[in-house]
Formats: structure tokens, C-alpha cells, sequence
């Protein structure tokens, strides 16, 4: 249950946040942090070139490099609101709607993080058993991890294109020669997909980001059928006492 543990700790260091820092200083933050995580996923070919080149990144640590910056990006923008806060012109009414909208933005960076690990839920789930990966396969799971930015970036097109070369040979393609991929397919059997199965408030989550416009594409109803299998052990039949 620790999807559960993170996000109810999110929510509460939200409202904290929100009850003492008010709604101009946690805003800027927020909007410092996304901004700078758009811009990197966008130019994420650039970006990602550019550490290939100097640091010899590899797709993780291309990640991990992407949030540091993303998060001295909202330290910035929280000495810039923080400077607006200290007026007293917005303290009061500041104070009050800071509960509400620090809240709101967690829900929703909490919304786009677990978007990201029910898209690789649904990208990795059918490759589990499958010991090669057809053609049709590794293009459902290219289609699956492209269709959202932050898995999109964790993927190296140069791996996907090796799958796609392999998948067209009789012996097929196999993840395991293809190490970023590899690392995520058992970062996902032996922990996203158990992790979303016993998940009791990630479906709420969902249920209400998938309202939200533009970015709600993702619903708890996207969740993989194996995950809720998972949750759910199939009984097994009693035997039949001989008479």
C-alpha cells in the first residue's frame, strides 16, 4: 500500500502547505515546476541529446537529472511568490485560498504521475508471459508508452527500434535485450502492478483527474485487467468426495 501511503502524505503536506504558505508562494512553485517539466518533455530530444552528450545519461538518470531541474525551477518560483505573500494586500484573502488550490494542485500532479503508471501498466501487463514479443506486440507497447509524455521520455527510441528490428526475425524480439526497457518491465511486474492492484485511493484519484480538461485522458477504468485480477485470487475448486 505504499501508493496509498504517498499519496495521502502529498495531500497533507498540501494542506499544510496551503494552511501556513497561503496560495500565491505554493502557486508559483507549482507553475515554476510544470513549466519547467513541459519544457523539458517537450524538447525532450534535445534535452535528452544534450545529457547523451556531455554526462553519457542513460534514459533514468536523464529522468532523475530532468526532476532535479524541474524542482530548482519551482525553488525560484517560490522566492518569487513568497516576496508577493509577504503584501499586505494579498495576506488575508491569501491565507484562505491556499488550503483549496495547494490541494487542487497536488491532486493534479498526483493525477499525472499515476497516469503515467497505469500507461505502463497497459504497455508492459500482456509482455509478462509472452517469452518473445511479435511485431504487433512491441508496436502496441511503442503506441502504449508514447501516449504519455513522461513515459515517452523514459523510453529510448534507439531500444524500440532494436525491438522492431528483432520482432521481424523468426526468433522474435525479447525485452530483455534491451536494458532501459528491461529495468522498466521489472520495475513494473515486481512493483507498479502490485502496487495499483491493492491501491485503494489511486482509483479515486483518477476517477476525479479524468474530469479535469485537457490532461484527464486516464481513467480508473484504464487499469489493467491482470491488476484486477491480482486484487482478486481466484478461488480454487473444492474437490468432489466419492460417494
Amino acid at each position: 500500500m505504499i501508493i496509498d501511503v504517498v499519496i495521502a502524505l502529498v495531500l497533507l503536506v498540501a494542506l499544510l502547505i496551503g494552511y501556513q504558505r497561503g496560495v500565491v508562494q505554493p502557486l508559483f512553485v507549482y507553475l515554476f515546476f510544470l513549466i519547467a517539466m513541459l519544457i523539458l518533455l517537450r524538447e525532450r530530444l534535445v534535452y535528452t541529446g544534450l545529457m547523451d552528450r556531455y554526462l553519457h545519461a542513460n534514459a533514468v538518470l536523464d529522468v532523475f537529472l530532468a526532476l532535479i531541474l524541474a524542482v530548482v525551477a519551482g525553488f525560484i518560483g517560490g522566492q518569487i511568490g513568497g516576496s508577493i505573500h509577504k503584501m499586505p494586500v494579498v495576506r488575508g484573502v491569501d491565507g484562505f485560498l491556499g488550503i483549496f488550490v495547494n490541494i487542487f494542485f497536488a491532486g493534479l500532479i498526483l493525477y499525472l504521475m499515476l497516469s503515467a503508471l497505469v500507461v505502463l501498466d497497459n504497455a508492459f501487463a500482456p509482455t509478462v508471459q509472452a517469452g518473445t514479443l511479435t511485431f504487433k506486440q512491441v508496436e502496441a507497447v511503442k503506441k502504449q508508452l508514447a501516449s504519455n509524455p513522461l513515459t515517452a521520455a523514459l523510453v529510448d527510441s534507439k531500444d524500440i527500434a532494436r525491438l522492431e528490428s528483432q520482432s521481424k526475425t523468426p526468433s522474435g524480439a525479447r525485452l530483455a535485450e534491451t536494458p532501459q526497457l528491461s529495468q522498466l518491465q521489472s520495475a513494473y511486474e515486481d512493483f507498479l502492478q502490485p502496487q495499483l492492484a491493492s491501491s485503494r485511493l489511486a482509483p479515486i484519484i483518477l476517477r476525479i483527474g479524468q474530469k479535469v480538461p485537457i490532461i484527464g485522458h486516464v481513467g480508473p477504468q484504464d487499469l489493467h485487467a491482470s491488476s484486477a485480477r491480482k486484487a482478486v485470487p481466484t478461488p480454487t475448486p473444492s474437490p468432489t468426495k466419492k460417494p
